[in-house]
């Protein structure tokens, strides 16, 4: 007997129940037969089959979208403010039509939920800094997903290369991450760390005939001006005549796109522009 899969009652998203299947081996019960006297029990081993889809397996069964960040960073503080985070968000379920505020599901972070004060590697210190690492990872992820992007604020710097164009900066209570499900079903989200590393899968109901990959270009590039700073002879911090305190970053302007690619034959369908992000130069000093 087959196994019967759960399925989705699509008005209310109400689980329908499947059922177990079972089977055993019919030439090993015939010879159990033949072998048995008169008056014996014969026994037949049977094995339940589990259904593949059981419950949530089918809301959330398919792999909406996926992204993953590698954070290059031994900073301990920084790591433990980018685990509470994506342990703030992960197994948060959208239903259809609903917005995810990113400030509000992580909430403001502070000592008390065990957040750290942490550099930012521009000699900025702040409370909770990391967490753009995971609001980057579930911005992209969304892309991918196709959902809809109410609102997305860039950092004043990139942060790294791999997601030039595609970062996304939360300030508690100013700048925010927000999405819409506009999907027909509801979606589950769900983040994990290791080691500053963040991951963020998107799991929903997926009939879309494209998938999506991310893409962007530097449109223009802006030179960092100098500033200088005047020290007397024999300061405390030993600076001397040209020496430099701050190395200046060149800056940029960066366009960000999705590009739709057909699932059946693997080709381009369009490029379609999702972003200009300005990331202002540093001065050297």
């Amino acid at each position: 007997v087959e196994p019967v899969d759960d399925r989705m009652n699509l008005q209310t998203f109400d689980t329908i129940p499947g059922s177990y299947g079972y089977e055993f081996d019919l030439e090993e019960a015939r010879k159990l037969v033949e072998s048995a006297q008169h008056g014996d029990v014969i026994r037949i081993p049977m094995r339940f089959i589990e259904p593949k889809l059981m419950e949530n397996d089918v809301l959330f069964r398919d792999i909406l979208g996926e992204y993953h960040i590698n954070a290059f960073t031994k900073n301990k503080d920084r790591i433990t403010n980018i685990r509470l985070a994506c342990q703030a968000i992960n197994g948060t379920v959208l239903q259809p039509g609903e917005t995810l505020s990113f400030n509000n599901i992580v909430g403001q972070p502070t000592a008390a939920k065990g957040y750290k004060e942490a550099d930012n590697d521009y000699g900025e210190i702040s409370m909770g800094y990391g967490i753009n690492q995971v609001a980057t990872a579930l911005y992209c992820s969304a892309l991918i997903s196709d959902l809809e992007v109410v609102s997305r604020s860039a950092p004043a710097h990139c942060l790294n290369s791999s997601v030039m164009g595609l970062d996304a900066e939360v300030i508690w209570g100013s700048v925010d991450l927000k999405l819409r499900n506009n999907y027909s079903y509801p979606i589950q989200i769900n983040a994990s760390a290791s080691s500053g590393s963040v991951t963020v899968q998107i799991l929903g109901t997926d009939d879309r005939d494209y998938f999506i990959k991310l893409d962007h270009e530097v449109t223009d590039t802006h030179d960092p001006k100098i500033e200088y700073v005047y020290y007397t002879y024999e300061n405390s911090d030993g600076y001397q005549d040209g020496d430099v305190i701050q190395e200046g970053i060149v800056g940029s302007t960066v366009k960000s796109y999705k590009l739709k690619y057909s699932r059946r034959t693997g080709k381009l369908i369009s490029k379609d522009f999702e972003a200009t992000t300005y990331y202002p130069p540093v001065n050297c000093v």
